[in-house]
């Protein structure tokens, strides 16, 4: 019997801010590609973002809709998650990364 993969939640990538490592806490990561990553929306599982482990950002699209299928995105170490109904905050080593939970008529994806 095959077993059917409940599909992990759907983000649209926020903002990612200097985590202070490297830049002052709180500014927006202006550097290298990280601005290409804002609006990009993510298949996240929660569960299985662990602390003191990097975090896997499995691509869906990219902000005009070109399929990123089959991309990932491996961050540094994760130290700490805040997880309300609409937005994941993941702060990381060297980010803070913001995603915001996509809707779709009318109902959180």
């Amino acid at each position: 019997m095959k077993t059917l993969r409940k599909k992990n939640t759907q983000y649209k990538i926020k903002e990612i801010l200097h985590s202070g490592s490297c830049g002052v806490r709180g500014t927006k990561r202006t550097d290298g590609r990280y601005p290409l990553r804002i609006g990009r929306t993510v298949d996240l599982d929660v569960t299985k973002i662990i602390g003191d482990a990097p975090m896997i950002i499995n691509y869906v699209c990219d902000t005009d809709g070109t399929s990123l299928k089959g991309m990932v995105l491996y961050t540094s170490h994760v130290i700490r998650i805040t997880v309300k109904v609409t937005e994941v905050t993941v702060e990381t080593e060297n980010s803070i990364c913001v995603f915001e939970r996509m809707w779709k008529n009318g109902e959180l994806l």
